[in-house]
């Protein structure tokens, strides 16, 4: 019985619209400049802590394959480094609901395609991020 409760527990927690996410904001901020700040951020941390990859043999069972990857020793250290950035040009860390329509929140929120938009924050906003990292502000009432 413990078997079949937990598989059927394991991907129930793994969905990702039920978890919140969090993000570097700063109220009313325009769009443009969250991007130009964050794409600064990244570089500066890829640049000041190289990556250091060892060969470790990384088990992923998914599906009855196994994966074999590299593990990065400094990745721990660049995220401290990018977090430290963003919170030195005055960005905070909230955490956002997953927004539960992506599509919608592409389309009508604040995004890529509407740069010279501000992101305004309210109890109700969402974030979604899409398949290129790229990351959209909405609001959950209007979806």
């Amino acid at each position: 019985m413990k078997r079949i409760l937990f598989a059927f527990a394991l991907p129930i927690a793994a969905l990702p619209g039920c978890r919140s996410q969090e993000h570097f904001v700063q109220q009313n901020m325009l769009y443009y400049d969250f991007e130009v700040d964050r794409a600064a951020c990244e570089t500066k941390a890829i640049q000041e802590i190289e990556s250091s990859h060892q060969r470790s043999a990384e088990i992923a069972l998914s599906a009855f394959k196994i994966a074999y990857g590299r593990k990065d020793a400094h990745a721990s250290a660049r995220t401290r480094n990018y977090e430290a950035c963003m919170l030195s040009k005055g960005y905070r860390r909230v955490e956002l609901k997953r927004c539960t329509n992506s599509k919608a929140a592409q389309r009508d929120g604040v995004g890529p395609l509407s740069v010279n938009r501000r992101v305004t924050l309210d109890s109700n906003s969402c974030a979604v991020s899409d398949n290129k990292g790229r990351v959209f502000f909405s609001h959950r009432s209007h979806l």
